[in-house]
C-alpha cells in the first residue's frame, strides 16, 4: 500500500494538536477566563506523551485506509471536537484519572461500534423516481412555501439589523412556537434544506445557483436573525467542491490543516497583540466551553439527581437545568454532544440507545453512498450537528431524514457517480 506524503503529514500534525490546545489553554486561556472557574492543571512530559500518541494513532487509521466511507466524516470531527480535545482538557472541570479513563470510553465507544458495524451489508431495493434537477426544484419549491407561511405571522421585530438580531430570535420563538410544525420545518430548511443545496451547487460547479440558498438564508435571517445557517450553506459548498469518496482523505487533510492553523494564528495573535480574536469568539466556544461542558455532564451524572439506569426525572431538561441549575446561568441552554446528552438526560440505557442509533444510522449511509455519493454529504451534516445536539433532532428537525429520503429515491447524476468509484 502506497502511503502518501500528505496522510503522513496529517498524522504528524494530529499529534502535535493536541498538545498545542493544551499549552493554548494553559499559558493563555486560563488567565483569559479564569472567571468561568476553569480549573488550572500541571503538564508533565508523560501527559504529553501519551496524549500525543493517542491521537496520533486514531487519525492515522483514517489517513492509512485503502477504502474511505461516510462514517469516516463521523469519525474524523468526533474525535477532533470531541475526543481528543476532552483528552487534553478534561481536567479543566477536575476530572481524576479514574473517571476521565472512564469518560474516555464513554465517549469513544460509539467510534468503535461504528467500525465494528462496516462489515453489515444492507441490501435496500433500488429506487429512482427523480433526477437532480428535480430535487433541487422540490427542495426550493419546499423552502419557499415555508417562508410564505412563516411571512403570514412575521415578528414585530423582523428586520435586517444586526443589532437586534438575539431581540428577534427571542420574538420569532414565540411568534412561531416551539415544537410546532412550521418550526419544525422553518429549522428543517435551515438547517438541512439550505446547506444540501448549496452541496448540489458546488457539484454542478454552478456559482448562479449558489445565490438560492443565501436568498433564502436572508429571509430567514429577517424573520428569526440566525446567523448558523449561512456558515452550514458555506461548509456545505466548501464540501461539494470535492469528489467523494476519491478525494475524502484529501477533505480531511485540508480540515487537519484548518485545525491546527486556527491554533498556531491564535497564539500568533495573542503573544504579538496581546488579545485574540480566534481563542475568544472560536476556540473558547468549541474548545474550553465545550469540554468544560463534558466534564459537567460526566459529574453530573455521578450526582444523586441523576438515576444510572434512566437518567433525570421525566419533564425535565438536561441542557437546561444544566445551564441554570450547575453552571448558573439564568435561561441559559448548554447544549452537548448527543451522547453525554443522552448519558444524562436517559441514564446508560438512553445512552446505548443513542450509540447504536447513530452507529445503525452511519451504517446506513455507508451501504446508500454506493448508490449516491450524496449520502457523503449527508453522513457529514449529521456528524457535524450531534457534535452539539440530540442525535434524533438532527435526523427530524434538522432536516437529515428529509435530506436522506430525497437522496435515496434520487436517480446519481453523472457529476456524483462516474469519479467517484471507491479506491
Amino acid at each position: 500500500m502506497r502511503i502518501k506524503l500528505s496522510a503522513i503529514f496529517s498524522v504528524l500534525v494530529f499529534a502535535f494538536y493536541p498538545v498545542l490546545l493544551l499549552f493554548l489553554f494553559h499559558y493563555y486561556g486560563y488567565y483569559n477566563y479564569n472567571d468561568l472557574e476553569y480549573n488550572q492543571f500541571s503538564i508533565d512530559l508523560i501527559f504529553v506523551m501519551s496524549l500525543s500518541l493517542f491521537s496520533a494513532s486514531y487519525f492515522s487509521f483514517l489517513f492509512f485506509r485503502r477504502k474511505s466511507l461516510p462514517s469516516d466524516l463521523f469519525i474524523f470531527f468526533h474525535g477532533a471536537i470531541i475526543l481528543i480535545p476532552y483528552a487534553a482538557l478534561h481536567q479543566i472541570r477536575l476530572r481524576n484519572n479514574e473517571h476521565y479513563l472512564l469518560d474516555l470510553v464513554t465517549l469513544a465507544t460509539p467510534v468503535f461500534l461504528i467500525i465494528a458495524l462496516r462489515r453489515v451489508v444492507v441490501n435496500l431495493p433500488a429506487i429512482s423516481i427523480a433526477s437532480d434537477k428535480g430535487l433541487k426544484v422540490l427542495l426550493v419549491f419546499t423552502s419557499i412555501v415555508v417562508l410564505f407561511f412563516l411571512f403570514l405571522t412575521p415578528p414585530t421585530t423582523a428586520s435586517f439589523d444586526f443589532k437586534s438580531q438575539y431581540v428577534r430570535r427571542l420574538e420569532a420563538r414565540e411568534t412561531y412556537g416551539s415544537g410546532t410544525l412550521i418550526a419544525y420545518f422553518s429549522s428543517m430548511v435551515m438547517n438541512g434544506v439550505l446547506p444540501f443545496l448549496a452541496y448540489l451547487a458546488a457539484r454542478r460547479k454552478s456559482w448562479i445557483f449558489l445565490i438560492v440558498p443565501i436568498f433564502l438564508f436572508l429571509l430567514f435571517y429577517y424573520l428569526y436573525g440566525v446567523k448558523a445557517p449561512l456558515l452550514y450553506i458555506a461548509i456545505g459548498y466548501m464540501f461539494g467542491l470535492f469528489s467523494f469518496p476519491r478525494y475524502l482523505n484529501k477533505f480531511l487533510f485540508l480540515c487537519s490543516l484548518g485545525l491546527i492553523s486556527v491554533l498556531i494564528f491564535a497564539v500568533f495573535e495573542i503573544q504579538f497583540r496581546g488579545y485574540s480574536y480566534l481563542e475568544v469568539y472560536l476556540i473558547r466556544r468549541v474548545f474550553y466551553a465545550g469540554q468544560y461542558l463534558n466534564a459537567t455532564y460526566f459529574d453530573f451524572f455521578q450526582s444523586y439527581d441523576v438515576n444510572f439506569f434512566t437518567g433525570m426525572r421525566k419533564g425535565i431538561e438536561a441542557t437546561m437545568y444544566v445551564g441554570e441549575n450547575i453552571l448558573g446561568h439564568a435561561g441559559a441552554n448548554a447544549n452537548t454532544n448527543t451522547f453525554t446528552h443522552y448519558l444524562v438526560q436517559n441514564g446508560i440505557l438512553g445512552y446505548l440507545f443513542a450509540v447504536f442509533g447513530v452507529s445503525i444510522v452511519f451504517t446506513l449511509f455507508d451501504n446508500l453512498s454506493k448508490k449516491n455519493t450524496h449520502f457523503y454529504f449527508v453522513s457529514f451534516l449529521f456528524g457535524i450537528l450531534i457534535l452539539e445536539q440530540s442525535f434524533t433532532t438532527s435526523l427530524l428537525s434538522s432536516g437529515i431524514i428529509l435530506i436522506a429520503i430525497l437522496s435515496y429515491i434520487t436517480k446519481p447524476s453523472d457529476y456524483t457517480h462516474s469519479n467517484d468509484n471507491h479506491r
